[in-house]
This record gives C-alpha cells, sequence and structure tokens, in this order.
C-alpha cells in the first residue's frame, strides 16, 4: 500500500522515526460533488448573463469601455462553466497523499511544493463514500468551515481546499482504519 514513487516524495517530510503505513493520489479526470449542484447553474447563470450582455454590448455599437467592462466577466464566467474544472484536475494530478504511524501528509507540487499535515489524533471521519471510494477528512467540516471555502477558492476546486483530506480514495474504509489505528 505504499508506493516507492510517493514515498521517495514524502522522504524529506518526515519526521525522525515516522515511517510511512500508506501513500496515495486522488483521481485523474473530472471530479463532481455535491457542491456542484448549486456552483453549475450558478456558474451558468453568471456567464450566461456576462455573455448576453457583452453581445448586446457589441451589436449596439456601444462605446468601447462598455465592451472592455465585460471582457473580465465572460472570462471568469467561462473559467467558472468549464476552466475550473481543468484546473481542478491539473492540481490533483500533482498531489500525493500519505499516512505515517503519526500523520495525514497532502503534497501539493503545483507552483513550487507545498504540504499540509495533521496529526493523527483520533479525528478521522470518512465523507463522501459510494462503494469503496470516498473522502476521508482529518477535521470535522461544519459550517464555518463551509463558509470559509465559500470566501476561497476551495469551494470552486476542493483540491485547493486548506484542511488535511484525502479526496475520493479508492478503499477507504482501509485507509481510515490504519489512520484511526485499528488495522
Amino acid at each position: 500500500m505504499v508506493d516507492p514513487k510517493i514515498a521517495g516524495r514524502m522522504q524529506p517530510y518526515l519526521m525522525a522515526g515516522e515511517r510511512l503505513t500508506w501513500t496515495g493520489q486522488p483521481p485523474a479526470g473530472l471530479m463532481l460533488g455535491a457542491r456542484d449542484l448549486f456552483l453549475i447553474p450558478f456558474s451558468m447563470m453568471w456567464g450566461g448573463f456576462a455573455i448576453f450582455w457583452e453581445s448586446n454590448v457589441l451589436r449596439s455599437g456601444a462605446p468601447g469601455f462598455f465592451a472592455l467592462w465585460g471582457v473580465p466577466f465572460v472570462l471568469i464566467g467561462l473559467y467558472l462553466i468549464f476552466g475550473r474544472f481543468f484546473v481542478d484536475a491539473w492540481v490533483r494530478g500533482r498531489t500525493s497523499y500519505a499516512l505515517t504511524n503519526g500523520r495525514a501528509l497532502v503534497l501539493r507540487s503545483v507552483f513550487g511544493e507545498r504540504l499540509l499535515t495533521t496529526n493523527l489524533n483520533g479525528s478521522v471521519e470518512v465523507r463522501d463514500r459510494r462503494g469503496e471510494r470516498g473522502t476521508l477528512g482529518f477535521s470535522r467540516q461544519d459550517f464555518g468551515d463551509l463558509l470559509n471555502a465559500m470566501r476561497g477558492f476551495s469551494i470552486w476546486m476542493p483540491s485547493l481546499d486548506d484542511r488535511v483530506q484525502f479526496l475520493k480514495i479508492d478503499r477507504v474504509m482501509d485507509v481510515y482504519r490504519l489512520a484511526a489505528g485499528r488495522p
């Protein structure tokens, strides 16, 4: 359950006496979640209105300022509709997970390396479980966390969430048992 390639990337971040018990990565490709039930319609409304505005401005022959004013809104709309899925998949492709005998680690190699880590102190939960795949969270999600996510990019791209979590991993219950100290 320890991939040598991921273990090599994690090695510099291990503490003295710490050993890897599991490594993994999030799935590749398009990843939809429950939040997309709200985000997809919102992004379609934003993008649709921005494109409607910009096309009307261009057809009416309005001054150049009005044509330029709508461009950022169209670009944001296109990003929210399509681009965020590609960026999220790109970030997940550069993310590795590891469990040690004492910590959970998330290593992102996006414009440099960023390590998120937390001690395994029993606060492990399984979320979004579908069969053998699910998300393993190492801090409980509450309403305050959701509000914080809405202020940042993590609501749009779960792979950029600052919480230590293993997104949609295979064999989630096996990894949960390892993290909870019950092999």
